[in-house]
């Protein structure tokens, strides 16, 4: 859900940290989070939307309510996307 709010996922809060510790660069952790793309674990959102009863779509609509919209903004050619964002020529999907 961090995605959705703030634009960052657990993988970039770990790859901070191993900057931070100086573990790794950060043309190290850019490559690390360039390859790793959008991180949407749809089986795992599918089989929680089964838990709990409720659609694919309005799970969705239920997320996209708390998206952050001072970061986020809507695009014509995906459906979101962020400006100004770390990775330039980032592949924006659909979420």
């Amino acid at each position: 859900m961090k995605w959705y709010k703030f634009g960052f996922t657990w993988l970039w809060d770990n790859l901070s940290l191993e900057i931070r510790n100086d573990r790794m660069s950060r043309d190290q952790a850019m490559e690390i989070v360039r390859a790793s793309g959008e991180e949407m674990p749809i089986e795992k959102i599918r089989q929680f939307c089964d838990y709990i009863g409720v659609t694919d779509s309005r799970f969705f609509e239920i997320v996209n309510s708390f998206r952050n919209s001072d970061i986020w903004k809507e695009d014509v050619n995906v459906k979101w996307r962020l400006d100004g964002f770390l990775i330039s020529d980032w592949k924006w999907g659909l979420t």
